[in-house]
């Protein structure tokens, strides 16, 4: 495969999730190191800077842009594969403490950050209980619920109806734990509803975290154009058609889990911060 069909490669895989598309591009980068352009190399990264609706990847070809020399590049995609093959396990530890004090830990749609968590957590010895809600019919709540079930975990699957139902425990016991899709110095961006999870937590007195490695921040303008470009689910019916992705304020998380550990998000900078709350 050429090198500039790596990058096209990446850009139109859509059956698999932002981490393993990027363990995929950075394998498939290395295995042709041997032909290397760095012209070649900056039209595969335009084009995933331009084009790919994966914050993470947008990520990587912006830091690759930066990088003038084909040593140091290979050096950065060898620290960013070390980075991914460890994830799961860095994820793990960084959120081991938040949810072990837990009875019951509430999420919402797809996440293999999350998932990495409570996995790892339930590896360790946790003995709570998920709630999964579905993040509305595209965001693949269902699907993640029986993963955590195959993985030995008690779970309950519940339609984002049933929110109220979702934090009804104590605010002692329960924790707010969301993925993201991508991270911004104001906004997060992730699945249709998760927003209005993480008001309604906050409300209760429930604290709400999200579990992003560094490899989705990304600036308010990719942010933008992620809702912008980002894919619309489509049904059966007048008007069934919404956009998969919603960006809310970094306001309404508490702390994030990263593979650097934990941050709590006042320790941030608040000069950054975006206002209100679900943002389209």
């Amino acid at each position: 495969m050429d090198l500039l069909s790596v990058f096209r490669t990446a850009l139109a895989d859509d059956r698999h999730g932002a981490t393993d598309v990027e363990r995929q591009l950075i394998r498939s980068l290395l295995e042709c190191r041997n032909s290397w352009d760095r012209e070649v190399l900056l039209q595969g990264t335009s084009l995933i800077g331009a084009n790919s609706p994966m914050a993470n990847l947008r990520h990587l070809a912006a830091n690759l842009k930066e990088v003038p020399d084909l040593d140091e590049i290979e050096h950065l995609l060898l620290q960013r594969q070390g980075v991914l093959d460890h994830l799961d396990q860095l994820l793990s530890d960084a959120g081991f403490d938040l949810v072990m004090p837990c009875s019951v830990v509430v999420t919402i749609s797809r996440s293999s950050a999350v998932e990495a968590v409570l996995v790892g957590a339930f590896t360790r010895g946790w003995k709570g209980r998920v709630v999964a809600l579905d993040g509305t019919p595209s965001g693949c709540g269902p699907a993640q619920a029986e993963r955590y079930s195959r993985a030995g975990l008690e779970v309950s699957s519940l339609p984002d109806g049933a929110m109220m139902e979702a934090v009804a425990e104590p605010s002692g016991q329960s924790l707010v734990l969301v993925g993201a899709d991508a991270v911004g110095p104001g906004r997060i961006v992730n699945a249709q509803g998760t927003g209005l999870l993480l008001e309604t937590a906050l409300r209760r007195g429930i604290y709400t975290v999200v579990v992003a490695d560094t490899g989705k921040d990304v600036g308010e303008g990719v942010i933008n154009d992620l809702l912008v470009a980002g894919p619309v689910h489509r049904e059966a019916g007048p008007g069934r058609a919404w956009r998969v992705f919603e960006a809310f304020s970094r306001d309404l998380v508490r702390e994030r889990v990263s593979e650097r550990g934990r941050v709590q998000e006042s320790e941030l900078s608040s000069d950054v911060r975006g206002s209100g709350s679900v943002i389209m």
